[in-house]
């Protein structure tokens, strides 16, 4: 979604409604996916965004594999993503 949203996403998601395409948390998500995710989520601008390999985003996803080697099953919810990424930006993100 970072690179070419097109190929993902066929609509206008913004125009149609407003905001932009989501994407779940889990098992499956790379780093690329994470960004995007705080990206999205958190309405970052130009200047404030994260990139795959900014220290949050990789302690994210260190964080999603250890919960699925742990056993979980599900995807993760936005509350429980929100509340690790406000844990380990030190603030730097907060809940909207």
């Amino acid at each position: 979604m970072l690179k070419d949203e097109e190929i993902y996403n066929i609509f206008d998601t913004r125009k149609l409604l407003n905001r932009s395409a989501s994407v779940m948390l889990g098992k499956a998500s790379g780093l690329a996916g994470i960004a995007y995710w705080i990206n999205e989520n958190y309405r970052l601008t130009e200047s404030e965004r994260v990139e795959k390999h900014d220290p949050l985003v990789v302690a994210i996803k260190e964080w999603i594999d250890k919960e699925y080697e742990d056993g979980r099953q599900t995807t993760l919810s936005t509350g429980e993503v929100e509340e690790k990424i406000e844990q380990l930006s030190g603030g730097r993100f907060r809940r909207l």
